[in-house]
């Protein structure tokens, strides 16, 4: 309940080793919006929405099915639906 009405953001890829000070300071202001300009420069980005139920992955780098493959098994016997866009 405490995360309910929030939206989250996790990125993974090579400029977390390095000074990613800009982006960090756009979240702040813009919020999850701040990573479609860069979500090609990271492995993927993803907007996790607890709320209504979604995880949007941003990437160019993994395909979704890929994604699924390895998400189906963690995710088998909970109430949660896996879709692909079309």
């Amino acid at each position: 309940e405490r995360f309910a009405g929030e939206t989250f953001g996790v990125r993974a890829g090579e400029p977390l080793l390095s000074d990613d000070t800009a982006l960090q300071n756009d979240l702040a202001r813009r919020g999850v919006d701040a990573y479609h300009p860069v979500f090609a420069n990271y492995l993927f980005c993803a907007v996790c929405d607890f709320e209504n139920g979604f995880l949007t992955l941003l990437s160019n780098r993994l395909w979704s099915s890929e994604v699924i493959r390895r998400v189906r098994p963690v995710l088998d016997g909970l109430l949660v639906g896996i879709a692909r866009p079309q």
